[in-house]
């Protein structure tokens, strides 16, 4: 009867009590409040606006923020004024979960509805985890780097460049102990050895997994590992294709030559990673489906404001990295796929998951950042 009017015109056309209240109820938007990590990653800066517009076309009222250059005070600020503003539910990718457990339990106790986006928090009270199996993708890495660089075969070590992103997220550290169960132990008797320093997961991470960091990580750590001529980098494991490629951008400015090039293993499959297959500048990638990610999250907050949680379907009861402290939490686990250079065209352009434009125009994209 009303249709095209939004609820203040209703209210306006409203001119009894009666009739106000029920309008009133009718127009009652379900408020969501979308905090995530930063800007700065790559993922999170692509695939916020496409969560916020799947809600919103869903006839939900949200709110997005990120957090600063992963700042763990500012998400703390926003999911404080996710409260002051009653939201329903909340999205939560943690920039760091422990150091906001207690806002986070904060909300929950006002029966705010929590959902922990690929990335778990540090309550053990969460309404449900949406992710992808991080775990799962580290034995994936590593069981890759293990076939490609056997430990049997190996007459010096081989050396290892690894950028698994921050150390504070919980998801890299899943992504490192999934990684360091299949070849920790090569690790251990010198089979494998890592660049050193900040290349390396063992010594500093790199902040939000951040494309410019990482650049600079692997520039300076390659300008003081080739003093050495015998030196030699065999093989980068990176938990983002968008480092991948600055690593790779940062070896060029070296002055590496495309058949001397490092054997680089990403994650994503994101269009960095997409350009990088296409120009043969990456040999693998672990495939994180984020349209299923987004889809399936909106179904979730769907069937929570429908029934409360109750009968929602999901794959496992899960918590890893808290599992020492907290009982698991209802999880839907995505499954993650290896793409590589003679199938990624297939699953993600033929599929339409990428335009051709998307791709290519990553190459301008990262000039514009000064990576080269």
């Amino acid at each position: 009867m009303f249709k095209g009017f939004g609820c203040l015109n209703l209210i306006k056309l409203a001119f009894i009590p009666l009739t106000l209240s029920i309008f009133t109820a009718q127009c009652y938007a379900y408020t969501i409040g979308i905090s995530l990590t930063t800007q700065n990653n790559e993922r999170m800066y692509v695939e916020g606006p496409k969560i916020d517009k799947a809600l919103r076309d869903r006839g939900y009222n949200t709110m997005l923020y990120y957090s600063g250059d992963g700042d763990a005070k500012l998400q703390k600020q926003h999911i404080e004024r996710f409260i002051a503003n009653k939201v329903d539910l909340m999205i939560i990718t943690p920039v760091d979960a422990v150091s906001i457990s207690d806002v986070v339990q904060k909300a929950i106790d006002q029966n705010i509805k929590v959902v922990a986006l690929n990335s778990m928090l540090a309550t053990g009270k969460e309404t449900a985890f949406v992710g992808f199996d991080n775990y799962k993708i580290g034995r994936m890495l590593g069981n890759l780097l293990k076939v490609n660089f056997d430990p049997k075969k190996a007459k010096k070590p081989y050396v290892i460049g690894m950028l698994l992103g921050d150390k504070q997220d919980v998801a890299t550290r899943e992504t490192y102990e999934g990684f360091m169960s299949v070849v920790g132990d090569f690790f251990n008797a010198g089979t494998y050895r890592t660049v050193g320093g900040d290349f390396s997961y063992v010594g500093n991470s790199i902040p939000q997994a951040s494309t410019e960091v990482a650049y600079m990580v692997v520039y300076e750590a390659i300008e003081k590992f080739k003093q050495n001529p015998n030196n030699k980098l065999d093989v980068i494991v990176s938990s983002s294709d968008a480092m991948a490629l600055a690593a790779h951008q940062a070896l060029e400015k070296h002055g590496l030559k495309e058949e001397d090039m490092p054997f680089i293993i990403g994650t994503d499959a994101s269009a960095e990673g997409a350009y990088m297959l296409k120009n043969r500048h990456m040999q693998y990638t672990a495939f994180k489906n984020y349209k299923a990610l987004t889809n399936r999250l909106v179904s979730i907050v769907d069937e929570i404001k429908e029934s409360g949680e109750k009968e929602i379907k999901f794959t496992s009861n899960r918590m890893v990295a808290f599992a020492d402290k907290y009982p698991p939490i209802k999880s839907y686990i995505l499954d993650s796929t290896i793409i590589n250079q003679a199938n990624w065209k297939g699953t993600l352009l033929d599929s339409s998951y990428y335009s051709e434009y998307e791709v290519d125009e990553i190459d301008e994209k990262y000039k514009i950042y000064n990576l080269r």
